[in-house]
């Protein structure tokens, strides 16, 4: 039973946040802390999906009683192949530009005869052999695929991208655009940038797809919960601990300039 697909079909709005600190016990606080879902990071940050560390922090996912999703260090079968082994929720599979880089995702996520992910019955997510294959094979084609419109080609070619069979959501890799645009800034996003994704947005929710923003205030939250945006990422893990840090220090700084008054 995939929860996340559950919720997201009922139309459910999911919060989630990145993990960038691979280690079991911020998927265990993420989870406390009441979020829906995290996403594995493997593209920028060191859970290297092909090592044995995001099979444990799918373990604490599941553990902490939310969904995961991986996002893969880039679009090939192997990495692709390897996340899912995992038995986590879904991917997300980076720069997707193209209809044609869609449809390998695809290809590489799903068993035959939809796909052409490689097959083992010895794998986590199977049960290490355990499990009827038949009933892996059932929740295997039920993990979720996003893709990631991160460049302008993409933008241009989202309403044939969201056409390809299979993919079940997609999301914006605002910081990529903007940089790509020489539009990047702190705060809010640069009104070129905005038009693009809202190309993005109108194009995948139209298609009846999941659209995936990230919300990292809670005006851009309820911009795109209005828009129909269903996957929400509102921060990073790396980045609550650090705020986190800084705002003790601060606090510091100002009781101790109180005490010097």
């Amino acid at each position: 039973m995939n929860r996340l697909r559950e919720k997201l079909a009922a139309g459910e709005i999911v919060y989630s946040c990145y993990g960038m600190l691979v280690e079991p016990v911020w998927a265990d606080l993420v989870g406390a802390a009441g979020f829906d879902m995290l996403v594995l990071d493997c593209e920028e940050v060191a859970g290297d999906n092909y090592g044995s560390g995001i099979d444990n922090l799918v373990r604490a996912t599941q553990a902490a009683g939310i969904s995961s999703c991986v996002r893969v260090v880039e679009n090939i079968p192997g990495a692709i192949n390897r996340a899912l082994n995992t038995g986590t929720d879904g991917i997300f599979v980076p720069h997707v530009r193209s209809a044609a880089e869609a449809r390998e995702v695809v290809e590489a996520a799903r068993y035959a005869p939809v796909g052409l992910r490689g097959a083992a019955p010895v794998v986590r997510g199977a049960g290490y052999g355990v499990r009827d294959w038949s009933d892996y094979y059932a929740d295997a084609e039920d993990s979720l695929v996003f893709i990631m419109v991160e460049d302008k080609e993409g933008v241009d070619n989202i309403e044939e991208i969201v056409k390809v069979p299979g993919i079940d959501g997609v999301m914006v890799g605002t910081w990529d655009l903007a940089v790509e645009l020489g539009r990047a800034q702190i705060g809010p996003t640069h009104p070129e940038v905005s038009a693009h994704v809202d190309r993005v947005i109108e194009a995948t929710v139209g298609a009846g797809l999941v659209m995936a923003a990230q919300a990292w205030s809670p005006e851009a939250t309820a911009k795109y919960a209005s828009r129909g945006c269903q996957l929400l990422f509102v921060s990073l893990d790396s980045l609550f601990l650090i705020n986190g840090m800084k705002n003790v220090r601060s606090l510091a700084d100002e009781l101790e300039g109180q005490a010097q008054a």
